[in-house]
């Protein structure tokens, strides 16, 4: 078995993201794209600017966490330290998946996560932040990836045991954070 955090981590890319729910600043400046939100039902973060096709595996669509008021944005691809390149939004389901191994497991789509189709335009190129030491307050750590479905999630902290969401891989069972990096995502303030 592959050891997924090295085999990740040769793809360096960059969201910020944290876990235990703290807020942390960006190293550098990148460009961004606002207006992610992370699903309720799923946990996974998703764009839903594009409902139609939002798609999630606990049934319908994605729907924003209403105990979680937080918007995030995703900075766009750049290489610099702690960030991993390789993340794009799925044309199907409109979450944030890795793309740098397999197609991971959509929804939307039976074939896996795909980066475009007729009615979605290619997705953006993306970055994640992970493992930063002292981040800024604008960052939410916290956020894993999924070893099955290749998703970026934040598992629900203060619950025993720990919620992780529903995974696409499986169903019935949640997102499996093993070898997964601790990812940072910056909060979009407006």
């Amino acid at each position: 078995m592959v050891n997924r955090r090295v085999f990740l981590g040769a793809a360096s890319g960059a969201v910020v993201a944290t876990a235990a729910g703290q807020l942390v600043a960006p190293a550098t400046a990148h460009a961004a794209q606002g207006g992610w939100s992370r699903c309720r039902k799923c946990r996974s973060l998703f764009f839903p600017n594009v409902a139609a096709v939002s798609l999630c595996v606990g049934g319908g669509v994605h729907e924003r966490d209403p105990f979680d008021g937080v918007v995030y944005k995703v900075l766009l691809e750049q290489d610099g330290p702690a960030e991993q390149v390789g993340w794009r939004s799925c044309a199907a389901c409109q979450c944030l998946w890795w793309a740098g191994g397999f197609s991971g497991h959509c929804p939307g789509d039976p074939n896996g996560h795909r980066v475009n189709s007729r009615t979605v335009r290619a997705s953006f190129a993306y970055v994640v932040e992970h493992d930063l030491g002292n981040p800024a307050n604008w960052h939410h750590r916290g956020w894993r990836s999924c070893f099955k479905c290749t998703n970026i999630f934040l598992p629900a902290y203060g619950t025993i045991p720990v919620d992780n969401g529903r995974c696409m891989a499986a169903p019935g069972s949640g997102h499996d954070a093993t070898n997964s990096f601790d990812y940072a995502v910056q909060v979009h303030s407006a």
